[in-house]
């Protein structure tokens, strides 16, 4: 992982519909939209594609635009993003606390402790709101113990780790292709299967596996919700796209890559291959369902665009259908497509149950859809303790000077951090809310040139 110590993300990815230069126009306009929302990205563009090459900036002026000598960390400190975002998670918890004071009757909850997803989804399945929001009394059946707060957490916790280790309700990338062999060899739901463990280092969605009911991804959804309430997080990496699912926010190359390195590096070797190159692999939309390319085509032909977010009837439909051969004209939309369909398309029905069931509570959801994904992850999976010495160990700063005073003030900086801050810090530079078990790896701190 590589952050520019001009200020921008070396692993920032553009992947919009293409702009091009109308006749009566001096340049091309770039809409900051298609960029990241940036809007000195989007300026720089401009001036870069001006139709005069006289007006093109040179090497050193391009150097110098503050698109790479102004911080991100200034823009933070000006529109105090980071301050009103703490803030309103901290609103967020003072309106939990004073909600919940009109539920003092608490729920009781009795689970077995080898059969907790069962268990659990019976249970939840029979709440209603305000079960959400009163306290629970959780008892282990066959097992002494009075609930304080601590069998609760232990519920919380087995109910996480059977979701993925034997229901397998919560998939990664690898385990995902296990339950598509179970499928392919026809095995029945509760065939035995080898024992997985949970991986720190991966991201979990829920599984696409058709023989898993449906309500379980409804009753995940509310336990999500409950574990926010109750403060207690889950114990693994849930993958960015569930929350963005639940926002209506796109998917992107950059969280398949995210769940799925292997294959969201393939498709990005696409983006250099040639035309002859293209169709010497003899790739096309076979891997993608018809019903989504229809849902696909249908949706993004609703109202065509010229490329710059105006509606322009003269633009041609996009139509695919798995037998449309992938060429260089249409690379981009193929590796978007798959991008949607291998994150969100094959699990639809589960993520949509697992959001309904997240935003039952008609007292919370206003809250909940004001917040961020980075905000829902870490109020959700980012509650663990991130001590700010380990962040500063794993910086390698890269071409710095020993005269060099900016990685001791940026060490300085992050050991003054709060949590929600180290987080958001490692959310910018590393794939990771919290630090993961198998330790953090390094961040690269490279200086830029501006000669």
């Amino acid at each position: 992982n590589t952050i520019l110590a001009g200020g921008s993300n070396a692993g920032a990815s553009v992947t919009p519909t293409i702009p091009f230069l109308r006749p009566d126009d001096n340049f091309i306009a770039v809409d900051s939209k298609m960029v990241g929302n940036s809007e000195r990205l989007s300026d720089l563009l401009a001036v870069m594609l001006s139709k005069d090459p006289a007006k093109r900036p040179t090497a050193t002026e391009i150097l110098a635009h503050p698109y790479f000598t102004v911080s991100q960390v200034e823009d933070f400190v000006t529109n105090r993003s980071l301050v009103e975002s703490n803030k309103k998670m901290e609103a967020f918890r003072h309106y939990i606390h004073a909600l919940r004071q009109g539920f003092r009757s608490k729920v009781l909850v009795s689970v077995v402790r080898s059969q907790m997803v069962e268990s659990v989804t019976n249970i939840f399945n029979t709440f209603k709101e305000d079960d959400l929001l009163s306290p629970l009394f959780v008892v282990f059946r066959g097992e002494d113990g009075v609930d304080e707060g601590a069998l609760t957490s232990e519920m919380f916790s087995l109910y996480f780790q059977q979701l993925i280790t034997k229901d397998r309700i919560l998939v990664s990338a690898d385990t995902a292709h296990d339950s598509d062999l179970d499928n392919a060899s026809a095995q029945p739901a509760g065939a035995m299967r080898a024992a997985i463990s949970i991986s720190p280092n991966a991201e979990y969605l829920p599984s696409s596996d058709p023989r898993i009911p449906i309500n379980r991804f409804n009753v995940l959804g509310r336990v999500l919700l409950k574990s926010l309430v109750e403060n207690r997080n889950a114990p693994f990496r849930l993958s960015p796209v569930i929350f963005k699912y639940f926002l209506g926010i796109k998917v992107t190359l950059t969280d398949l890559e995210g769940f799925d390195r292997s294959l969201a590096q393939n498709l990005k070797r696409l983006l250099i291959f040639g035309e002859e190159e293209l169709l010497a692999a003899s790739l096309d939309f076979s891997d993608i369902s018809t019903k989504f390319l229809t849902a696909w085509s249908q949706k993004n032909n609703s109202t065509p665009t010229d490329g710059r977010g105006n509606a322009d009837s003269a633009v041609a439909e996009l139509r695919f259908t798995r037998d449309t051969a992938v060429t260089a004209e249409n690379v981009r939309h193929y590796i978007q497509i798959r991008v949607e369909y291998e994150l969100t398309g094959k699990r639809e029905e589960q993520l949509q149950a697992m959001k309904s069931g997240f935003f039952m509570s008609k007292m919370l959801e206003p809250h909940l859809t004001l917040f961020s994904v980075a905000e829902l992850l870490m109020q959700i999976t980012g509650h663990q303790h991130i001590p700010p010495q380990t962040i500063v160990n794993a910086l390698q700063f890269v071409d710095f000077s020993s005269t060099s005073k900016t990685p001791t003030h940026l060490k300085e900086i992050i050991l003054g951090f709060s949590q929600n801050n180290l987080r958001r810090f490692l959310m910018l530079c590393t794939p990771h809310v919290v630090i993961p078990a198998s330790g953090l790896p390094a961040i690269k701190i490279q200086r830029t040139s501006y000669l």
